[in-house]
């Protein structure tokens, strides 16, 4: 059997992460993962002459931790920031309607929903300075208030305006995280809305993979490595990790063990689960979604770069977008409605309603398509529902580890950056232990 000092299990960008803070701290790692290539949630590839993110496709300025593992990378000169401002268009009544955030005037000319509802979101100041507070994005759990039983849906319908929710943001949340309205608490909504409301997106040139891809060539790391079970020592001293790779069974020991897989298959991996693990990861819950490409040949040149498709309107999307224009082509991205999206119907099925809904709003876009591609997420990202984040606050009370240790965006929040600082901040726990 063979002796690490830590193993790291998923090779996706919280468990590469642990692994490339603990390199620095001077201890080596073996990172197993069950697919044959790194990042999880955030890789690219090649299709069609285009590179196309399969699931995570963004960053934000907020993400500071995560720019800081860029630069010392050297892959400051990567990055590729929107100039788009917080422009948001919706389709609605047959019609493109536009505004810029952040821009006064913009807001307020907007044709998008009427003069009370874009007035309504006034009322989301107070809320938003009694949660102002949070010093650490990642922990929301820490904004101050309790996480009551309150939905970002039922809060923003009650409090804010119905109008706003259906129009904005619902198809805001849909589209950037495949939410429902139960799935994000009062207080999750508010505290992620206040750590990325001045942010910009940022992604990479060749891709959002190539920061993952970056990361693997300084670690040691075995793809299509399946982790079975983690045994623990009795004494507390170690774990055995048991995985299948070419048909065979393999085992290792290490002195420690990071779990940087989705929360919501981790007890399923450990042979003696603690009682905080047992009361806190049942209640882990993920989101499932879908990402539609499409290539189109056309020279037509749009106004806008997207739009959301509200689900009040029915559609079996949410959004659509174009991405990349090359060679008179058309890279395009369509997000599946999450209240619509039927699971089990066969690609050719939910690409052909795509195609109708884009050509109803894009008439220009008739008879244009090439290709097509879909992206399938069993659990695209966590959710926050209400509740949640007390449990996260009671894990972190009392966590029980050593010397497993565990981290994912399930403890920080549904984005790159949070995933990130949940595998700095595990590979630090284990230092200190």
């Amino acid at each position: 059997m063979t002796t690490h000092q830590t193993i790291i299990i998923g090779a996706g960008i919280a468990g590469l992460t642990a692994a490339y803070q603990l390199k620095k701290a001077g201890i080596q790692t073996l990172v197993l993962d069950e697919n044959d290539y790194v990042g999880g949630r955030m890789f690219t590839i090649d299709w069609e002459g285009f590179r196309v993110d399969g699931g995570a496709k963004f960053v934000t300025t907020s993400d500071r931790f995560l720019l800081g593992i860029v630069r010392e990378l050297g892959l400051e000169n990567e990055l590729v920031k929107s100039e788009e401002g917080l422009t948001t268009t919706i389709y609605r009544d047959g019609k493109l309607h536009t505004a810029n955030f952040l821009s006064i005037p913009s807001y307020l000319g907007w044709s998008g929903v009427s003069l009370k509802a874009r007035l309504a979101m006034l009322k989301l100041i107070p809320h938003f300075l009694g949660v102002a507070s949070l010093k650490n994005p990642y922990h929301l759990e820490q904004a101050p208030g309790p996480d009551d039983d309150v939905t970002f849906e039922q809060f923003f319908k009650s409090r804010i305006s119905e109008e706003m929710f259906e129009w904005w943001a619902i198809p805001m949340f849909e589209t950037m995280c495949s939410y429902h309205g139960y799935d994000v608490s009062r207080k999750a909504f508010l505290a992620l809305m206040v750590s990325y409301l001045n942010a910009d997106s940022v992604t990479f040139k060749t891709g959002i993979g190539a920061l993952p891809e970056a990361l693997a060539k300084q670690v040691t790391v075995e793809l299509q490595a399946k982790v079975t079970h983690i045994d623990l020592q009795k004494d507390g001293s170690g774990a055995t990790v048991t995985y299948m790779k070419d048909g065979a069974t393999h085992s290792a020991s290490a002195n420690s063990i990071i779990v940087a897989i989705p929360g919501t298959h981790v007890l399923e991996l450990l042979s003696d689960p603690r009682p905080a693990w047992q009361r806190f990861f049942p209640k882990v819950n993920y989101a499932p979604g879908a990402l539609q490409y499409h290539i189109c040949e056309t020279d037509f040149q749009p106004s806008v770069i997207g739009t959301f498709v509200p689900r009040i309107l029915k559609q079996p999307i949410s959004a659509m977008g174009f991405e990349f224009y090359k060679d008179g082509r058309w890279l395009m991205l369509t997000d599946p409605s999450v209240s619509l999206y039927p699971t089990n119907e066969p690609d050719e099925a939910l690409i052909a309603r795509a195609v109708t809904v884009m050509v109803d709003i894009f008439p220009q876009l008739k008879d244009t398509f090439k290709a097509h591609k879909i992206f399938h997420w069993e659990g695209k990202v966590p959710t926050f529902r209400p509740g949640y984040l007390q449990a996260l606050s009671d894990f972190w009370a009392d966590t029980q580890e050593g010397p497993v240790y565990f981290c994912g965006d399930y403890f920080a929040g549904p984005s790159t950056g949070g995933a990130l600082y949940s595998g700095k901040s595990a590979a630090e726990r284990l230092l200190e232990s």
